[in-house]
């Protein structure tokens, strides 16, 4: 389809992720929808910050989980799932569940991409752990959120 035929809404088919865009408040979006960035809350970075500190333990060991069963040229990847679950743990302080599938329905979205993105042979949990920030941001902007953003 050439440049000039396509009709003004044909990007608005290609979702934003909601928790990094939203649409822009008072745009004409004669071109399509326009969007805006969503600047995270100061007690959400600290809380990402802050357990990304606190559960590096926890990540390295998914990290070297992953290796080994690259390494290994494993087809399944249920022994990650042990530190997988206690990286959950203590991302989330153990109020939602013991296991990363016990997350609540708005992280499940983002749990699939993560498990899509650490279980590919051609990356790691450094670029995949934004899936795993999504999850908890998504927890931490619900009605529901149990989550402390200091320590």
């Amino acid at each position: 389809m050439a440049e000039a035929s396509k009709p003004a809404n044909f990007y608005d088919k290609f979702t934003r992720n909601p928790l990094h865009f939203k649409k822009k408040k008072g745009a004409k979006h004669e071109f399509g929808l326009e969007y805006e960035p969503i600047i995270p809350s100061e007690g959400e970075v600290r809380l990402l910050g802050n357990r990304a500190t606190q559960c590096q333990y926890y990540t390295i060991g998914v990290e070297f989980c992953h290796q080994e069963m690259i390494k290994n040229d494993s087809d399944t990847f249920l022994p990650c799932k042990e530190p997988i679950d206690a990286l959950w743990r203590c991302y989330t302080e153990d109020k939602y569940g013991a296991s990363i599938r016990d997350a609540p329905k708005e992280a499940k979205p983002y749990e699939k991409n993560f498990y899509d993105c650490l279980f590919r042979p051609s990356s790691g949990t450094d670029l995949c752990m934004g899936h795993l920030h999504d999850m908890v941001r998504s927890i931490y902007r619900s009605d529901d959120n149990e989550l402390c953003d200091w320590y």
